[in-house]
């Protein structure tokens, strides 16, 4: 599960995930191209079909001590950590580290309810990879591939609960 990254791919990374790169923005096409096998959410699921379920593709980078703040527009958006960790806050006196390969946002991507929390990064190139669920493009030729992909989702957020219950 867990994918050691060759400082080629890292670089690419950093590339794709770029506010500065060239001034021009890329199409989603190109961010999936640049981080898609880093996203682990999507290993058996072809591009094809996964440029159909995602929407609004967004690839950040951040550096420690950055704050993520979500809410607003990001309700219907899910998030997987590419590199890094980042420290979300459980309540006022408590927070858990999520790191490479976990995600958040996708309960309120179900639900549709914001997510009002302030996120703190917790190491230098922290990348996230984040997305909407494109709800429209189901077709009876990819539906297999939304089957997957919600089972894949549904996975991790039950591997996420189980680790907040022993955590």
């Amino acid at each position: 599960m867990f994918v050691l990254y060759t400082p080629e791919e890292i670089n690419e990374l950093l590339v794709a995930g770029s506010k500065n790169k060239k001034a021009v923005p890329a199409s989603q096409e190109e961010k999936l191209f640049h981080s898609i096998k880093h996203v682990r959410l999507f290993d058996e699921i072809e591009m094809a079909d996964t440029l159909n379920i995602v929407s609004d593709v967004k690839i950040n980078r951040y550096k420690e001590g950055d704050t993520l703040v979500l809410g607003g527009e990001t309700k219907e958006r899910i998030h997987y950590i590419i590199s890094g960790s980042l420290f979300m806050p459980i309540n006022d006196e408590s927070h858990v580290e999520l790191g490479k390969d976990q995600i958040f946002g996708e309960v309120s991507a179900f639900t549709k309810t914001a997510t009002p929390k302030n996120l703190h990064i917790a190491e230098d190139n922290t990348m996230i990879f984040s997305f909407k669920i494109n709800k429209n493009g189901a077709t009876r030729d990819n539906a297999l591939s939304f089957v997957k992909f919600y089972e894949t989702l549904m996975r991790y957020t039950t591997n996420k609960l189980l680790w907040f219950e022993l955590v």
